[in-house]
């Protein structure tokens, strides 16, 4: 019962993608991309780096995002929430 919850916020969305030459990455986090689900906006990020760890990737993304939460952009200035 411990490993099961009734409620839960999606703080963030990340989307795998085949890299493609032709389009444009944003690999600082400036951009705020947001995704829609069940009427819920979440932050999004586009992840597909060919020869990356994947997993590194995405914990980044997760732990940049909870510092964005908190207030702390990484990328831009920081502001105190």
């Amino acid at each position: 019962m411990a490993s099961v919850r009734d409620r839960k916020r999606i703080e963030l969305v990340v989307e795998l993608v085949e890299w493609s030459d032709k389009e444009e990455y944003d690999r600082l986090g400036i951009d705020e991309r947001r995704y829609t689900i069940l009427g819920w906006r979440s932050a999004a990020h586009r992840a597909g780096a060919p020869g990356r760890n994947m997993t590194s990737i995405i914990e980044v993304a997760a732990r940049n995002q909870l510092l964005k939460i908190q207030g702390h952009h990484s990328a831009g200035s920081s502001r105190s929430g």
